[in-house]
């Protein structure tokens, strides 16, 4: 495994944690399927958790602790992140469906783990274990390669493993991750046969194209922005419709004359039966962190353009896109078993 410490000062902001305070707040009923609970109007009386599934450095985790900033003033306690990493995000998304639904424990949830894994993992959850409280963000994906790959265009990759099939190796942070989906989503309909090499995260895959150990990988455009400015990879490309206003020279697929759409988003759960007035206060401070000045001059520094919809949205977004994903799964063969 390569090392991390060169990506991660090339992204990593600093956030300061409070020191969290102490509790009596009553857990509710394991049956209750959100209503009010008693203490809910002192809500939060001590330190909340925010798991997130992917490593430190991470889009999601620079996203979440950008947010936690915000959300530890608003609420009056600390908002402490905490890395979960493993299969793809499954491991931080099961672990948080089935923890205490009182507000105490929250999820950064990624459209990778709601709408794919469950379909081609046996990763004991379903996006109905989760309620939505909001989307943080949503950026469009980019293939990127090293500086002496044989291919510095999306048609010079095409091309090249077209030609020679089963000979590139590309990364991605992992199985079954939205970023894994799209990649074989572009060899099936551009008829090319890749080798899939996963890593537990994005920084792993950047790291391993830097070296030279993989051909290319498949990223989130926003953590590649400091590699692409200093000229130490080549991004062929960004998944959006439009340019990625963080890479303006960088050209879209749809520009070289690929179809392919595509994009990742990350938001704030917590376990389904959390009463709907804790949910409420969570919901306020989203919605007003998506307002904020300070927060959205951090989103910049980030590369990020925020992207917030509410709870209601959220949901309807994710039943849409498993259905639509679990057909892409179904035709590449990654149905779980």
């Amino acid at each position: 495994m390569m090392k991390k410490g060169k990506l991660l000062t090339a992204s990593l902001l600093a956030f300061t944690v409070l020191a969290a305070g102490c509790s009596n707040s009553p857990a509710p009923a394991a049956g209750d399927k959100g209503a009010s609970s008693p203490k809910a109007a002192a809500y939060p009386t001590k330190a909340v958790s925010i798991v997130v599934p992917f490593s430190a450095g991470d889009i999601s985790d620079l996203a979440t602790r950008a947010f936690s900033e915000f959300a530890g003033g608003a609420l009056g306690q600390s908002v402490v992140v905490v890395n979960k990493e493993g299969g793809g995000g499954s491991v931080g998304h099961a672990e948080v469906s089935k923890a205490t639904a009182d507000g105490y424990t929250l999820l950064t949830g990624s459209s990778g783990a709601m709408g794919i894994k469950p379909y081609t993992a046996n990763v004991g959850y379903t996006p109905d274990d989760f309620k939505p409280i909001g989307q943080l963000v949503e950026l469009p994906f980019s293939i990127i390669s090293n500086k002496n790959a044989a291919f510095k265009t999306l048609k010079e990759f095409i091309e090249y493993a077209k030609n020679n099939p089963g000979k590139v190796k590309y990364a991605s942070p992992g199985p079954g991750t939205s970023n894994h989906i799209v990649m074989e989503t572009l060899a099936k309909k551009y008829g090319l046969k890749l080798v899939h090499v996963p890593y537990s995260g994005a920084n792993d895959a950047v790291s391993v194209v830097l070296g030279g150990h993989v051909d290319a990988a498949i990223v989130v455009a926003s953590q590649v922005v400091p590699q692409q400015k200093a000229g130490e990879v080549n991004v062929l490309g960004v998944t959006s419709p439009k340019k990625y206003e963080f890479m303006p020279d960088v050209p879209t697929f749809g520009e070289q004359g690929y179809e392919l759409d595509a994009s990742v988003w990350f938001g704030i759960f917590a376990p389904k039966n959390t009463p709907d007035d804790i949910t409420k206060v969570l919901i306020d401070t989203m919605k007003k962190s998506s307002e904020d000045p300070k927060l959205k001059e951090t989103w910049k520094k980030l590369s990020i353009t925020p992207s917030y919809i509410g709870p209601d949205e959220l949901k309807a977004k994710i039943a849409k896109e498993s259905k639509s994903n679990l057909e892409i799964i179904k035709e590449l063969g990654l149905e779980k078993k």
